[in-house]
């Protein structure tokens, strides 16, 4: 059988420049999101949904990005995903030509649908780096990695991963 739905979301938001701080910007998404089955035992879900970033020009080098958010979500394979994150970053100009990036972000996810899964429940922890040196303004090299801890009520969900990449990029 197959498994139909109607998804509907609404939401507002504001964002710009915080007032009384100059080297502050931030934006505000709030609103609600419906998912409601048609001929089939899954349970209809609501859900609120909210996004929160501050970001701040510590100095005319110096960037850190705060973001917050709760979403829902429907999974390529039809499950409905509740995911809450919070994500940390840093960018910095060491000079002219190099500079480089640090993060950390925090993952809940609570999926539901079909009935083996509808209770999981996943827990991710990540961490990136990485720099980039400009040769010329055409011509660029980076390197980067990130490592995840994803944790799960499902075995089969249950990974740490290591990633690394070396770019080099020209533009014409």
């Amino acid at each position: 059988s197959s498994i139909s739905s109607q998804d509907h979301a609404g939401f507002v938001g504001l964002e710009g420049e915080m007032p009384g701080f100059s080297k502050v910007f931030g934006n505000i998404e709030i609103g609600l999101q419906n998912r409601s089955f048609t001929d089939n035992p899954l349970a209809d879900d609501t859900s609120f949904f909210f996004q929160a970033g501050l970001g701040w020009d510590a100095t005319d080098k110096t960037h850190l990005n705060l973001v917050g958010n709760r979403d829902f979500f429907t999974t390529p394979n039809n499950l409905s995903n509740n995911s809450t994150r919070i994500v940390f970053d840093v960018a910095h100009a060491f000079t002219g030509r190099l500079n480089g990036r640090v993060g950390v972000e925090l993952e809940y996810s609570n999926y539901s649908g079909l009935i083996a899964v509808r209770n999981r429940e996943d827990d991710a922890f990540s961490v990136r780096g990485g720099f980039s040196y400009f040769f010329r303004s055409n011509l660029s090299a980076s390197a980067d990695f990130s490592y995840t801890d994803r944790k799960s009520t499902l075995e089969m969900t249950k990974y740490k991963r290591f990633l690394g990449s070396v770019v080099l990029r020209f533009s014409y």
